[in-house]
């Protein structure tokens, strides 16, 4: 068999399809991708379900995608928590497991808004701001600890601790006013 007819066979998940062929091989015809389109591009909260392969990531991520396109969308965050597997030997041997999930659950949508910001060209004061904010590196440093069970150390210890639902909150909030402000400032600076 070769490489073309293997892949062929094979499906690829969406978390690991580059964003250039996402875009490029999306289909965006049909009343169901309309639809489930606008629904993920609208200001609402919005829960998806399927069956697993319908294309419930697919969608999002792409939803995601024309929202960094398209300044009329609201700002998005994508975060995968497809790795969430890695941290079920934590309920055997931690006695703070519970903790130890929702921290890295806040961390990983932590650093998926930090990577939006990027993806989405922000001017780097925006992402200097918010880095002041949140120890990025720190956190990217906890994310890998818990998800390859090893040990924490006391910063990792103290970022954990540091993870609150009203912190990430401010940070997504604070993130989106910026963004908001550029949008509008670039929007000035292209008027005719």
């Amino acid at each position: 068999m070769t490489t073309n007819n293997l892949e062929s066979v094979l499906q690829q998940r969406a978390d690991y399809i580059p964003i250039e062929d996402l875009l490029k091989e999306t289909s965006q015809t049909g009343d169901l991708f309309q639809s489930v389109h606008k629904e993920l591009t609208n200001r609402a909260l919005r829960t998806i379900v399927g069956p697993r392969g319908c294309g419930k990531t697919h969608m999002m991520r792409y939803a995601w995608l024309s929202c960094r396109d398209n300044s009329k969308n609201p700002f998005a965050v994508y975060v995968t928590f497809n790795r969430y597997f890695r941290l079920e030997p934590l309920l055997s041997s931690h006695s703070n497991a519970l903790h130890q999930f929702h921290s890295w659950v806040l961390g990983r949508i932590v650093l998926a808004l930090f990577d939006s910001l990027k993806e989405w060209n922000t001017p780097e004061k925006t992402y200097t701001t918010l880095s002041s904010e949140a120890p990025v590196d720190a956190i990217k440093s906890y994310v890998n600890r818990i998800e390859r069970n090893l040990p924490l150390d006391q910063k990792s210890s103290e970022v954990a601790d540091s993870l609150t639902i009203e912190t990430v909150q401010h940070l997504i909030s604070s993130a989106r006013k910026l963004w908001e402000e550029n949008i509008l400032y670039f929007s000035w600076m292209t008027l005719p």
